[in-house]
């Protein structure tokens, strides 16, 4: 289904399937490694890749959770999102085309940069995208506002009430409103064009899987990640043998 409450100029065209049984699926950038993508249809997760947007700068163009806000079985997309990929999950989710569109300047790529844990939203809360904003509160969701506005990239969610991060702002916040937090150190997980990528962009979650897109022991704090991880009821998944990158996020759905 498509809620259309945003600009959409052209005429959209969908289609629809039945499905009889409940299957997950993985939204990722359509950059995402072979080894990735193999690593997701092993665990019978099947990927739906994301086509990049020349709106955010060239190293994040790829970055699912820059582009789209995933919860539950509703997707909220920026209006120029690409629209065969709209085609694709039209059969699997709600749509919601909202008015915020993206822009290369912080913080301008960040409206749709949120992390759910299902309990609570960590969010820089004053950039995000206010029909976002009015969904969490009808679903009475916390908002846990921090300084950090990529704050998806920077949270790895463990369970409803567990994250692990680097940054200190959310670990900060997280603790004070409640939340499980295990800060890490900054670094060590790959982002062609920058310094470092973050754990949130390298990690997504469902059940007790925690799924990673590669190898992390090579992370001072690896051993400290995978304690939190098994304390919470969660189980590490790592998708490939290549280095840890932040590839945007691994948004995960099942329909």
């Amino acid at each position: 289904m498509m809620i259309n409450s945003g600009i959409f100029p052209e005429q959209y065209t969908g289609y629809t399937q039945n499905l009889n049984y409940m299957k997950k699926y993985a939204i990722i950038g359509s950059g995402v490694s072979k080894q990735i993508t193999k690593g997701l249809i092993r665990h019978d997760i099947e990927p739906v890749k994301l086509p990049g947007t020349e709106l955010i700068e060239k190293p994040l163009t790829g970055h699912a959770d820059l582009q789209v806000f995933l919860c539950r079985e509703r997707i909220f997309c920026h209006p120029d999102i690409d629209r065969s990929f709209l085609k694709r999950i039209e059969p699997l989710l709600e749509i919601v085309i909202c008015k915020t569109s993206l822009s290369k300047k912080y913080p301008l790529d960040i409206p749709y940069n949120i992390a759910d844990t299902g309990k609570s939203v960590i969010c820089a809360r004053k950039y995000m995208d206010p029909e976002i904003m009015d969904y969490l509160r009808v679903h009475e969701r916390e908002f846990v506002d921090v300084r950090q506005g990529y704050a998806k990239c920077s949270t790895m969610i463990v369970s409803e009430h567990a994250i692990i991060t680097s940054d200190p702002s959310i670990h900060g916040a997280a603790v004070k409103s409640g939340i499980t937090s295990l800060k890490i150190s900054t670094g060590h997980i790959s982002l062609p064009g920058y310094n470092h990528g973050f754990i949130g962009g390298a990690s997504g979650m469902w059940g007790e899987h925690i799924y990673i897109t590669g190898d992390i022991t090579d992370h001072p704090d690896y051993r400290n990640i995978i304690e939190f991880i098994e304390c919470q009821g969660g189980i590490m998944v790592c998708l490939s043998d290549e280095r840890a990158a932040d590839i945007g996020s691994i948004l995960i759905f099942e329909s």
